[in-house]
């Protein structure tokens, strides 16, 4: 049974579908976040439920070939991107087991799916924005709840689509 603050040496071997690494300790699945597919880590452990828990990265010991550092200053903070610290063939296959999970479990549909094709270029390449605005910031909501972080610019928005500044 694992506990609190307990510290367990794993791989990671798939991705949710919110970006998060997946891996088997004791086996429990243990969600944990900035992961990829591969990675051989220690792991914290965080939060433990009934069925699964939470950890953090104590130590990387090996890391996956699919792994990035990314140079968004606000990666980590921002609720924004969920797959910036793996590579983008990495980031589009994780998408395509999503569908196909959800195809199968919610439509009990068995579809082999064809690879997604990505954007041709992975970096600014979106073209609609809407910023918060809370206590002089301007930007997006930290991931899972209603604070505003502070982004001057969006690697992912078209420079054109930067939160307004001054």
């Amino acid at each position: 049974m694992l506990h609190k603050n307990q510290i367990e040496q794993a791989t990671i071997t798939a991705m949710s579908s919110d970006g998060n690494g997946i891996a088997k300790i004791d086996g429990m699945v243990v969600f944990v976040p900035y992961t990829a597919v591969g990675d051989q880590l220690q792991v914290r452990i965080v939060k433990v439920q009934k069925n699964f828990a939470f950890g953090i990265i104590d130590k990387l010991l090996q890391p996956s070939p699919d792994r990035l550092e990314d140079r968004c200053p606000v990666y980590k903070k921002c609720g924004g991107c969920a797959f910036r610290h793996i590579t983008y063939a990495e980031e589009l296959e994780a998408k395509r087991i999503k569908v196909s999970d959800a195809l199968r479990r919610l439509g009990g549909a068995e579809i082999d799916l064809p690879p997604v094709l990505g954007a041709a270029r992975p970096e600014r390449y979106r073209n609609k924005a809407q910023f918060p605005v809370a206590k002089g910031a301007i930007g997006f909501y930290r991931a899972r709840s209603h604070e505003v972080i502070d982004v001057p610019d969006c690697l992912l928005q078209s420079e054109a689509a930067a939160p307004p500044r001054g």
